[in-house]
């Protein structure tokens, strides 16, 4: 690693506290470097495979976080890091503009009550990613902006409350055609557990991620 991408890297990590190695190797491009070199110095420490600045601490909701963050790289051309309850906040190329808010249980009930009288604490932004523990909150959500909910630490999404969102499974089924007619041919052949695994753990995450 060249001197100037370390130190742009130990700087993303002073900005941002943390990231996972997978994480690193996503938005730096570079997939088979352990990022070793940037624990050269007094700057970042190691646990696991978690990168952290000497400054800062641990924190799994950043962590969580930057995870959506990966799932649009190549689409975002910039990002920032925001404050407690909003983590990350990006511009895609199409000039969209999302906030990444992270929930626990200790907090979650304030921030439905900061979306829904549309806080000055949260920024304006065209769209939110939201991300609770659990599915416990969905049905008390209000919000004026359009959102996904999301449960992590697998970032599934539980309903988009989008009046366009049975269009884009149309969009998607159109683009994925050879994958469906191999799950017509599971059909056929009677194999719905395969089925109905395929379904649950590729389809519904796929197009969302692809398109939202």
């Amino acid at each position: 690693m060249l001197e100037d991408e370390r130190i742009k890297v130990i700087n993303f990590l002073q900005d941002f506290g943390c990231a996972t190695l997978k994480q690193l190797q996503i938005l730096y491009d570079k997939p088979n470097d352990n990022f070793k070199d940037i624990l050269t110095g007094n700057f970042v420490s190691k646990k696991g495979d978690i990168f952290i600045h000497n400054n800062e601490e641990l924190n799994m909701k950043m962590i969580n976080a930057l995870n959506v963050l990966c799932k649009y790289k190549g689409r975002f051309k910039q990002f920032h890091k925001g404050y407690d309850p909003v983590y990350i906040t990006f511009l895609t190329k199409e000039n969209i503009l999302y906030n990444v808010i992270v929930t626990d249980k200790n907090n979650e009930q304030g921030v439905l009550k900061l979306l829904k009288v549309n806080s000055p604490i949260i920024p304006e932004s065209d769209k939110f990613i939201i991300l609770f523990e659990d599915d416990a909150c969905f049905d008390n959500i209000e919000c004026k902006t359009p959102y996904a909910y999301c449960v992590y630490p697998e970032l599934k999404v539980i309903n988009r409350k989008n009046a366009w969102f049975y269009a884009l499974v149309v969009i998607y089924i159109v683009q994925n055609i050879n994958e469906f007619i191999y799950l017509y041919y599971l059909l056929n052949q009677s194999r719905y557990i395969l089925l109905i695994f395929f379904l649950k753990t590729n389809l519904k995450s796929s197009f969302f991620w692809a398109f939202y």
